[in-house]
């Protein structure tokens, strides 16, 4: 049986789910867009801890590539950044995933992702291999102290105080 359909209709449904909880923690004046520019589930995360990582520019992007011996971006020459990378840290399995929403919140010096965090379950079979999901995502170009982000269930995966980009 081809489970490729039933995975890619569950996987738009989660989003859905994942991705309507904005609507709750922001009102439209918060709202910012963002976009993803890629993901992947090997990023060589250098621990087990979700984090996120500012980098001001496209040049800062390919740098950030060439240390993690990563490419998120290829050829592509990037926009004008801000960026933010979101680790989710190291796995000890395959199943893992990020997907950030385009819709972001700004509120009181405050930037926050949403993102629907994707884990096997309990009872899965799964690779049995180290994976380090992350996400490239493009911010806008506003000012911000503090760097959020926030999963489907409202949980804190990470925050990063980085005063203006």
């Amino acid at each position: 049986m081809d489970m490729k359909p039933l995975f890619a209709a569950l996987t738009v449904g989660l989003l859905a789910t994942g991705l309507s909880a904005c609507s709750s923690w922001m009102g439209s004046d918060d709202r910012v867009v963002v976009s993803e520019v890629n993901s992947s589930s090997l990023c060589n995360a250098p621990g087990e801890a979700s984090q996120l990582t500012l980098l001001k520019d496209g040049a800062a992007v390919k740098a950030w590539e060439s240390s993690r011996g990563v490419s998120l971006t290829g050829a592509t020459v990037l926009p004008v950044g801000p960026y933010v990378v979101v680790d989710l840290g190291v796995r000890s399995s395959g199943g893992y995933g990020i997907a950030v929403s385009r819709q972001a919140g700004m509120r009181k010096g405050t930037l926050t992702l949403s993102a629907t965090v994707f884990e096997p379950a309990a009872d899965a079979m799964s690779t049995q291999a180290l994976t380090s999901p992350c996400a490239l995502v493009r911010l806008p170009v506003v000012d911000f102290q503090t760097l959020k982000l926030i999963d489907q269930r409202g949980k804190v995966r990470a925050t990063l105080a980085v005063g203006a980009p």
